[in-house]
This record gives structure tokens, C-alpha cells and sequence, in this order.
């Protein structure tokens, strides 16, 4: 009797450890679980930043173009003044000189 009395407390204690070990194994298994999901959330988060920075970058870059455009555009309108300043003031310094031309030309007559 004394065997079957130790026999049954070590199954009872044995019931109790498999047991126990269950639940920890659970709430092991529960914990990771949640660690899982939240590390799934964090990695979304990053994705749908990253998404949104490239997204940033894109127009940045498109503006970035648009400015470049201006920029040419406004040296080509400055090149061009220049350009029509110089012709006019040319146009205007031919005018004198012909002018005094025919000053001379009517002082000789």
C-alpha cells in the first residue's frame, strides 16, 4: 500500500508539473504571440512611412525640377534683355553716328 500511496502522490505531482508546465507554455505561447502582432504593427507603421517619405522624396523632386525649369527659363529672358539692350543701344549709337555723319556732310555743302 505504501507503494500505490507513493505511486499516486508522484502521478499527482507529476499531473500538477505537466500542468503547470501547460500554463507557462500558454502565457510563453500568449506573450509571443503579442510580441508577434505588435512587431507585425511596428513593420506596417515603417512601411507606410517609408511609403509616404518616397512619396515626399517624389514631389521634392518634382518641384525641384519645376525650379530648375524656372531657373533656365529666367537666365533665358535675362540673356535675351541683355541681348535686346545691347542691339538697342547699338541701334541707338548707329543713329548718332549717322546723325553727326550728316551733320558733317551738310557743313561741307
Amino acid at each position: 500500500e505504501y507503494y500505490a500511496t507513493r505511486k499516486r502522490v508522484l502521478e499527482d505531482q507529476l499531473k500538477a508539473m505537466q500542468a503547470t508546465h501547460a500554463e507557462q507554455t500558454k502565457a510563453d505561447d500568449d506573450e509571443l504571440k503579442a510580441e508577434c502582432e505588435e512587431l507585425r504593427a511596428m513593420k506596417r507603421d515603417l512601411h507606410e512611412e517609408i511609403k509616404q517619405m518616397r512619396a515626399k522624396k517624389k514631389g521634392l523632386k518634382t518641384m525641384q525640377a519645376e525650379l530648375e525649369r524656372k531657373r533656365s527659363r529666367a537666365i533665358d529672358v535675362t540673356t535675351s534683355r541683355f541681348s535686346l539692350e545691347a542691339q538697342a543701344q547699338q541701334a541707338l549709337d548707329d543713329i548718332v553716328d549717322e546723325e553727326r555723319s550728316n551733320k558733317k556732310r551738310r557743313r561741307l555743302v
